[in-house]
């Protein structure tokens, strides 16, 4: 992206785009996705000459539409819905690879569009949590409330996926937050906005998959910064903070145990088996069995009582087959492979690592729970954004090491 006055429209102007995406405004049309994010895309090609074609791009494109096709028939070709998933993967690196062409300022560029996915999702958060906390309840079911653009109630499971990009960028907000004081400010408040809204909800997967995630990154930055932890860990006033910090996080959690907030949440937690032995994981297995009893897919396959396989890689076998089901198992090893390669390049700030790695990884645990594709293909986009965002740039790597 160039550094000039008209690059920096430009950028601002695609950023505000991916953030009414994100944010799903006013229900941003799926047409207008397509449009808008193939205009960029022949627009940045023209001035790349680059087409995308390989495997990672090939196989989400084969997943998406035989996925679409085999459900829908000839008319699968015609929806919005695989085109706009499509478009914003190819929009993603295409931004990445253009970004990456100014060294300077790439950084700082790259660490934005990650914002975007962070700032539109939080947006549509702190809305839908409004509506929440003014009691717009379906017939005063907590789990179930309205949403802002939709107008219509939909299931605390698929509300709470717009919490997650926030909770991702907590640690990195913590261990950088002089970079940027104001916007990490914000994302711990938004995070305990968004913390209140699930624990008065009663939904588990994002309290659940937080301190998952949270734990995780600090295991990656101690892996990545292994002399700055080891020097850390033997200063004096690090030490007291250390111990302050825990003293301070019992104590709270012996005062809060009793609000009823938190009581209510932990007498729920034992539902449909608890968490190690939840009935998510029996029906993942009775799904799994029946993968080739319906190899076409069909909606033919029975969960225990449940109406859906709680797995987005197993609700697509039972919407559309084996076909889509293992193209698409196919696009996640691949795009995990490329994730551990780009973590263990050197030249990509530590800071970015963890926001990706966060991003990925709070994405990923929640299809493993919830049927994403089912909601909408838009419960998905952010994750395919940032693969193609570390596939552009391994991409872009990978040529500057066979220049040298």
């Amino acid at each position: 992206m160039d550094n000039t006055k008209i690059g920096k429209i430009t950028f601002g102007v695609v950023w505000i785009f991916l953030c009414c995406y994100f944010m799903q405004l006013f229900n941003f049309p799926n047409v207008l996705t397509v449009v808008i994010s193939g205009m960029l895309c022949l627009a940045m090609l023209a001035r790349q000459k680059k087409i995308l074609v390989d495997l990672e791009t090939v196989l989400l494109i084969l997943s998406m539409f035989t996925y679409f096709v085999i459900q829908y028939g000839m008319g699968g070709f015609t929806m919005a819905l695989p085109y706009a998933g499509i478009a914003i993967y190819i929009l993603a690196h295409y931004l990445t690879y253009e970004v990456l062409k100014d060294k300077k300022n790439a950084e700082k560029y790259l660490v934005y569009l990650l914002f975007a996915i962070v700032a539109g999702y939080s947006l549509h958060a702190i809305l839908n949590s409004y509506l929440f906390i003014d009691g717009q309840l379906q017939d005063g079911i907590v789990r179930v409330w309205m949403d802002i653009w939709e107008k219509w109630y939909l299931p605390g499971t698929w509300q709470v996926i717009f919490y997650l990009p926030v909770f991702s960028f907590v640690l990195p907000g913590l261990i950088y937050f002089k970079k940027r004081k104001v916007v990490n400010c914000l994302i711990f408040a938004v995070s305990g906005l968004c913390m209140y809204t699930a624990l008065a909800s009663q939904t588990r997967t994002p309290i659940l998959a937080f301190p998952i995630v949270f734990c995780a990154q600090i295991v990656l930055y101690m892996l990545l910064e292994k002399e700055k932890v080891i020097a850390l860990t033997k200063n004096r006033k690090v030490q007291m903070a250390a111990v302050i910090t825990v003293g301070m996080l019992i104590l709270a959690g012996i005062v809060l145990i009793k609000h009823p907030l938190i009581s209510s949440f932990i007498s729920i937690m034992g539902r449909d088996g608890g968490i190690l032995n939840n009935i998510r994981f029996k029906i993942h297995r009775e799904a799994l069995r029946q993968l080739f009893v319906y190899p076409m897919g069909g909606y033919q396959m029975s969960f225990l009582g449940y109406a859906h396989a709680h797995n987005t890689w197993l609700d697509i076998a039972d919407a559309a087959g084996v076909i889509p089901f293992f193209l698409f198992a196919a696009y996640t090893f691949l795009t995990l492979y490329e994730l551990i390669r780009w973590l263990l390049r050197k030249e990509i700030s530590v800071e970015r690592k963890l926001m990706v790695a966060g991003l990925y990884g709070i994405f990923f645990l929640y299809y493993t729970v919830e049927r994403a594709l089912g909601g909408s293909m838009h419960y998905m986009t952010p994750w395919y954004f940032v693969n193609a965002m570390v596939h552009g740039e391994l991409s872009v790597l990978k040529k500057q090491n066979n220049k040298i």
